[in-house]
């Protein structure tokens, strides 16, 4: 799917057989503005070619969106048929490594984090020593070629919500025998914009407040085209204002920033502040 999911121009002509199911499907990981502005397109080819290039923009809503496609390709065949055709050409990605090098390919898939998450990985560089016979054999077939005292970091994350900071972190040391020298590469930090840190920290209290009066804050989210209907009528069929409420909450969390910041304009409105006293004190230093 990745490898489909790097040409767009052929997974667009593919999902172009019928723009409005996959359109359809993937209402809830699009905005309402997104959603118009991909059926103002003139074609269903450019339709497809506008809604690939928005949600690869968010690693996450594409992460989502690679699974609804394969969750209904049986609608679209010839997707189905490059589908299989990727999977039985593909395999495991073979690794290999030096006595001087690391390769890691850990996998966090379909969870929530509720604090940071770290993947790290060390080596220690040993000059002089490198593959050779059969294992240089092996460095020149293997996807995942580490060498010479290199780190290669393959760790995925796929359709999971990360409540605190994901970090990358690779060191490449010296032997202890030439003293405590060490080389840390930069780690590559991914965090929370100003608004999903802000409900992320306030999520219990928003909670509990919201409750109260849950059918009117969904309407008015609605409203303010926060949430889609189809999403609207999702939550309004939960039975505990509770569960309604995270969910809520949760959605706008996996949408990324932009929906976050309507979500906490909509909290600062006026009449809502005023069905939700609570809320003043709360939003009081919201910028």
């Amino acid at each position: 799917m990745e490898k489909l999911m790097s040409d767009e121009d052929k997974l667009a002509k593919l999902l172009s057989s019928d723009t409005d199911f996959i359109l359809d499907k993937s209402e809830d990981i699009l905005s309402m503005k997104e959603g118009k502005e991909i059926q103002k397109q003139n074609s269903p080819l450019g339709k497809m070619k506008l809604l690939l290039k928005t949600i690869k923009g968010n690693e996450a809503t594409a992460c989502k969106f690679c699974d609804i496609v394969r969750e209904h390709q049986a609608h679209y065949p010839s997707l189905q048929q490059e589908l299989k055709s990727g999977a039985q050409g593909s395999s495991t990605p073979t690794v290999f490594a030096d006595a001087n090098s690391a390769v890691t390919t850990g996998e966090v898939r379909d969870t929530k984090v509720k604090q940071s998450l770290k993947f790290e990985a060390k080596t220690v560089s040993q000059p002089g020593r490198s593959a050779s016979g059969n294992a240089a054999q092996q460095v020149r077939q293997a996807n995942l070629d580490a060498r010479d005292g290199s780190i290669i970091m393959a760790d995925k994350v796929i359709g999971a919500t990360i409540e605190g900071d994901l970090t990358f972190s690779a060191c490449v040391g010296q032997p202890a025998c030439l003293g405590p020298v060490k080389e840390t590469l930069p780690q590559v930090r991914v965090t929370q914009g100003p608004a999903e840190k802000r409900i992320t920290e306030h999520k219990v209290k928003i909670t509990e407040c919201l409750m109260a009066d849950h059918v009117y804050i969904l309407q008015h989210m609605q409203q303010e085209k926060v949430i889609t209907k189809r999403k609207y009528d999702k939550l309004m069929h939960i039975s505990q204002p509770e569960e309604s409420i995270i969910d809520l909450i949760d959605h706008m969390l996996d949408n990324g920033e932009e929906s976050c910041s309507q979500f906490l304009e909509v909290l600062k409105q006026p009449d809502v502040l005023a069905t939700f006293p609570k809320l003043i004190e709360m939003t009081k230093n919201w910028s």
